[in-house]
């Protein structure tokens, strides 16, 4: 899914949460600060924290006390290492962000189904596995 039209509006959530692999280990964070580029994002990791080049997702996000919640998860791959990294997203997640009052989630979820049963069946096929059976 193209990323681009994501991109503002993850501007708007905040610095992301930054899921890389790091001294062969997986390590999730929030980011000091991002700055959107032409091809992705600059992203200054918290001291102490040291990336290195290879697959990497950032989730945006905001949520609220009363159920809401935005997000965009984008993913994508770092050249960088040390502390500032270069991420050039390849894709995005679907959104299934759940904002507003209680007939705006609600809305959100039926919206959505569609295009999640269009993914989730695109992504059982990218990974060679059967689609997933829901049990009532």
């Amino acid at each position: 899914m193209d990323w681009r039209p994501y991109a503002a509006r993850a501007m708007g959530l905040g610095a992301p949460v930054v899921s890389m692999v790091a001294d062969g280990l997986p390590v999730t964070v929030r980011a000091r600060s991002v700055v959107r580029t032409r091809r992705g994002f600059e992203v200054l990791l918290p001291a102490g924290v040291t990336g290195s080049p290879g697959p990497v997702c950032l989730t945006f996000h905001r949520s609220s006390g009363t159920g809401g919640q935005e997000n965009v998860v984008l993913l994508g791959s770092t050249t960088g290492s040390g502390d500032l990294l270069e991420v050039e997203v390849e894709r995005a997640l679907n959104d299934w962000s759940l904002a507003g009052g209680a007939v705006g989630r609600t809305w959100s979820f039926v919206r959505h189904a569609k295009e999640l049963r269009k993914r989730v069946r695109a992504e059982a096929a990218r990974r060679d596995q059967p689609v997933p059976v829901v049990r009532r």
